[in-house]
């Protein structure tokens, strides 16, 4: 995938959680998938429908994207959630791209995920 490829999977992937669409987890994250705590598409869609039962109203807007080969560094505002010291939310994440699917994400946030 070249960048605007990779960066249109990025905003694909936040549209998809912003829209609550968890039928696109299978279309965007590689079936060996490995995130933090998480590991596949299936334990992704369990990741986003806690997400959208706890802040139903959350709102990732991609901000800043770069691209280096097969990688992505992702800097995202989070609306719509709590965080620790009740500021805006934000969201970091280092993402690996595999046969145009999410294989790897890593991720660092504000927000208050339990």
């Amino acid at each position: 995938m070249d960048r605007d490829e990779m960066i249109a999977l990025a905003r694909r992937m936040y549209a998809a959680a912003n829209q609550h669409d968890l039928a696109a987890v299978d279309e965007i994250f590689a079936a060996d998938f490995r995130g933090v705590g998480i590991t596949g598409p299936d334990q992704v869609k369990r990741a986003w429908s806690a997400m959208i039962e706890r802040c139903p109203d959350f709102h990732v807007e991609l901000v800043d994207a770069m691209v280096d080969g097969d990688r992505m560094a992702l800097r995202a505002t989070v609306t719509g959630v709590e965080t620790a010291a009740g500021d805006d939310g934000y969201l970091t994440e280092w993402v690996r791209v595999a046969d145009g699917r999410i294989a790897d994400v890593w991720g660092v946030t504000n927000v208050a995920l339990r």
